[in-house]
């Protein structure tokens, strides 16, 4: 626990940052139980979150929806 400051971490709270106080991370998030780690170039990179962004969702939400998308082909 931090303390002195008043932004104190709760547990299951990753961020001590204001716009996240008191709010529990569910990295389980509709069921995700797996962590997939891919190295990519910085450009790449940029242009997922990018993307993400103009989407209004996360990074695992666009590649869960580029799987499915995939999927239905």
């Amino acid at each position: 626990m931090k303390t002195g400051t008043g932004n104190t971490m709760t547990k299951g709270n990753r961020t001590n940052h204001p716009s996240r106080r008191g709010v529990r991370l569910n990295p389980s998030k509709g069921g995700r139980t797996d962590r997939l780690e891919v190295r990519i170039t910085p450009e790449s990179k940029a242009a997922l979150m990018e993307l993400a962004k103009a989407a209004g969702v996360s990074a695992a939400d666009l590649i869960e929806q580029w799987i499915t998308e995939a999927g239905e082909r």
